[in-house]
């Protein structure tokens, strides 16, 4: 086995097949000579009738007629340009295409306009138009030339042209992937240089914590949060019933005190809000649950449950709720006392800003991942892409030459 590197392949391989293309491709440029020259020809002769102009020839309408009909077939011949060079197989099948496509208009313009104006005109014209259609039927003939020859012929190098361009792509992926896996190394340090800096500033945040002040403004926080988590949780109860309730004044012509109603809306809606906005004998709520036992045997609720309800409401009349508002009112006084000395130490600020920085920080770790995550997967994908490619070629060309390769990518 021959180990040939990516960077020689193209080289190494048109080597090898030389004598299998250059051959084809020769004999092709002069069928593409002769067709040029056949144009040439037409419009050489297009010339020629164009220039017979005299009045006893012809009238001046045909004259007129006849410079068109040359200019028709001069426009078109002018578009057709000759492939470049290397003559690969796509790019002659175009050019034979657009002969062909020449051919066919040559055709219907001459089928139609020829004998009409054969009628009209003198000798000269006859004489020229037969010098045309000569020089077509030439162009005909060696664009069947080139036809059959492209078909039994320069057909059979079109596997070495697809070989071509399978190693340009494999060049072209390969280069592609050492750009993404040098974006990869920069993004990945960016990633590091991110995570070093958000555990620098955590550490920050944790020292901040720890000073006495925000001890305490966390410890607070702390009691706060439960004392409405536990307050959350025994209004939450009266959830169903107060539906219940809600459903039953409106579908009945049941009479409750003045502004039971409304505070009965705002309970379902924002209980912890409603409770704390009120007086320290909580007199709305009292009010909201003293209707509702009342209305108890008639909101469809089942005896057990019924008997529950009753029970927790009398529990919260009485006063069971006094002991949240007191606590409650205690630990927030002290919270608001500890947010004066900290903002006055100017800590209140800087853990804010501490708090922003690790938040932007996290959002920018997101970001990156997300963008590393992307960039891998496309270099997963194009790995594959490169391993199949890369034994494609390799067994395409051991078809061809009948030599085995393996291509070295380093």
């Amino acid at each position: 086995m021959r180990e040939v590197p990516l960077t020689e392949l193209q080289d190494w391989f048109s080597d090898k097949v030389r004598k299998q293309v250059e051959p084809p491709r020769k004999k092709t440029q002069k069928f593409i000579e002769k067709i040029q020259q056949a144009l040439q020809d037409i419009n050489t002769s297009c010339g020629n009738l164009s220039d017979v102009t005299t009045i006893s020839e012809r009238d001046e309408l045909t004259s007129k007629s006849i410079e068109n009909l040359a200019k028709k077939y001069q426009d078109r011949i002018v578009e057709i340009e000759p492939p470049d060079e290397p003559l690969l197989y796509e790019k002659v099948s175009k050019y034979s295409l657009s002969i062909k496509n020449l051919l066919e208009y040559l055709w219907q313009i001459g089928r139609r306009w020829i004998p009409k104006l054969s009628r009209a005109s003198g000798q000269t014209y006859k004489t020229n138009i037969r010098e045309l259609s000569y020089h077509t039927n030439a162009l005909r003939n060696e664009w069947v030339n080139l036809e059959n020859y492209m078909d039994k012929k320069l057909k059979k190098i079109k596997i070495f042209e697809d070989i071509f361009d399978q190693i340009q792509k494999l060049q072209e992926l390969v280069n592609d992937m050492t750009k993404s896996k040098e974006e990869m190394k920069i993004v990945e340090s960016e990633l590091l240089n991110l995570k070093s800096k958000k555990e620098k500033i955590e550490r920050e945040h944790q020292k901040l914590n720890e000073t006495p002040l925000l001890s305490q403004r966390n410890q607070l926080e702390s009691e706060l949060s439960l004392i409405i988590q536990n307050l959350r949780g025994i209004l939450g109860y009266f959830r169903k019933p107060f539906r219940k309730f809600e459903k039953f004044l409106q579908e009945s012509n049941y009479f409750v005190r003045a502004g039971c109603t409304d505070e009965l809306s705002k309970y379902i809606n924002n209980p912890i809000e409603t409770f704390f906005a009120e007086g320290d004998d909580y007199s709305n709520l009292k009010i909201v649950l003293t209707e509702l036992k009342k209305a108890a045997p008639r909101i469809g609720l089942k005896v057990r449950d019924e008997k529950k309800l009753v029970k927790e409401i009398e529990t919260i009349i009485d006063g069971s709720l006094v002991s949240f508002r007191e606590s409650y009112k205690k630990a927030y006084m002290k919270f608001q006392e500890n947010s004066r000395d900290l903002k006055e130490a100017g800590l209140l600020e800087k853990l804010e800003e501490i708090k922003t920085t690790i938040a932007n920080t996290e959002k920018e770790i997101a970001d990156i991942e997300q963008k590393f995550s992307r960039l891998n997967d496309n270099y997963e994908r194009n790995l594959i892409k490169l391993r199949d490619l890369r034994n494609y070629i390799e067994q395409a060309i051991q078809s061809t030459t009948k030599e085995e390769i393996k291509i070295n990518l380093d």
